[in-house]
């Protein structure tokens, strides 16, 4: 198939999954991270980026786990989730011959925490953007710890400056919970000990958001994880107080 065809196929594959039109540009590797072989990005007319994936580092579950993830997060609405849609289709591009390939809509124009220029950092912790920040980290924080999401890095949170932060690639999932994955947050945190209530208000705010979210949507969450053999047992981690878990995370990394 030429390259052209390939184009007009993703187009039809991506537009079909989202149920938006859509008109693939340029598709090329993923230079980055442990599935790098099996992981495309498809640039659309449209602005929108989306990941082709297959995950292959190892991790048990990965390509379910991606999906269900970002299900889960989509169906509690967590901050600018990631849509996840799955396709046979795209045995055209050689490490997808014969696989099921997750598809992920990107959070658009945005950048890991990781890439972010130190003034932009500043800017999302510090100053105008800090307070939503804190509040959306506290929900994904929240979420992680309820789905036992690991490999929390600042490579794995994308930030723009419209709608503020995601988290991505959720195929190591459904384990314990492990508050430590955060550990590299404080990097990025002032050390005003000035600071700490308005710290411990947003990330709590946050916390407690989902929660409630959590707690509304419930039934549905189970069903959804009754979809998968590996997570129809999985029992729901965290789910305690919000001020305990998050009074804990802030003196343990932040404060002593």
């Amino acid at each position: 198939m030429d390259h052209i065809k390939q184009l007009d196929k993703l187009s039809s594959i991506i537009s079909s999954a989202f149920s938006t039109e859509e008109t693939a540009l340029h598709f090329e590797q993923v230079e980055i991270g442990l599935n790098f072989r099996s992981h495309f990005s498809v640039s659309t007319s449209s602005g929108n980026t989306y990941g082709l994936k297959v995950p292959v580092r190892g991790t048990d579950h990965g390509l379910e786990n991606e999906k269900l993830l970002g299900d889960l997060a989509e169906l509690l609405d967590c901050p600018n989730f990631c849509s996840v849609r799955q396709s046979n289709e795209i045995d055209f591009i050689k490490p997808f011959k014969n696989e099921v390939v997750n598809i992920t809509r990107w959070h658009k124009n945005s950048q890991t925490i990781y890439e972010l220029a130190e003034a932009s950092k500043d800017n999302t912790l510090h100053d105008a953007d800090s307070e939503r920040f804190l509040f959306q980290m506290g929900e994904w924080m929240s979420f992680a710890l309820v789905f036992g999401v690991h490999d929390r890095n600042d490579f794995n949170f994308v930030w723009n400056e419209v709608s503020g932060l995601s988290m991505i690639d959720m195929e190591v999932g459904l384990r314990t919970k492990y508050i430590d994955e955060f550990y590299w947050l404080c990097v990025y945190f002032s050390s005003d000990k000035a600071e700490k209530p308005n710290q411990r208000r947003f990330l709590t705010s946050g916390y407690d958001n989902f929660q409630r979210k959590l707690n509304k949507q419930k039934p549905d969450v189970l069903q959804l994880l009754k979809q998968y053999p590996h997570s129809s047992e999985y029992e729901l981690q965290s789910e305690g107080p919000a001020e305990q878990t998050i009074l804990q995370f802030l003196d343990t990394f932040f404060y002593v």
